[in-house]
């Protein structure tokens, strides 16, 4: 999506930002735009919360898994290929590696024990 550009205020005094709905209007003095209209968006506008995505996709580009409990991004890529993409790890993916780093953590202790208990009978106290 391209950035909003201002236009020239001797051309245009007034403009909407279509990107936000957002209305703008050129003030002599100060010398720049000024906001004098801003659209009520709710977070319903912008984003969708269910159990599935929303059908058809219509303006939403995040949705709520209310499921899963993440948050996912409609993308589309150059090849216009699109889908919905997580924001982030999926908690359980987190918890799974904090589980695996806990033990790991174990053995490698263990091996450390099993170290100084070694040192200990080779080299005494």
């Amino acid at each position: 999506m391209a950035a909003f550009q201002f236009p020239d205020p001797t051309v245009n005094t007034t403009v909407i930002n279509p990107i936000t709905g957002s209305t703008y209007q050129w003030k002599e003095p100060p010398g720049k735009w000024i906001l004098i209209a801003q659209p009520k968006i709710q977070v319903s506008d912008i984003i969708w919360e269910g159990d599935n995505p929303p059908s058809p996709i219509g303006d939403y580009k995040l949705w709520y898994s209310t499921d899963t409990l993440e948050l996912y991004f409609y993308y589309c890529d150059p090849n216009n290929k699109c889908a919905w993409t997580p924001t982030s790890v999926p908690i359980q993916v987190l918890e799974d590696l904090n589980s695996t780093v806990t033990a790991q953590a174990g053995v490698i202790q263990n091996q450390i024990d099993r170290i100084d208990a070694l040192e200990v009978a080779v080299y005494g106290n």
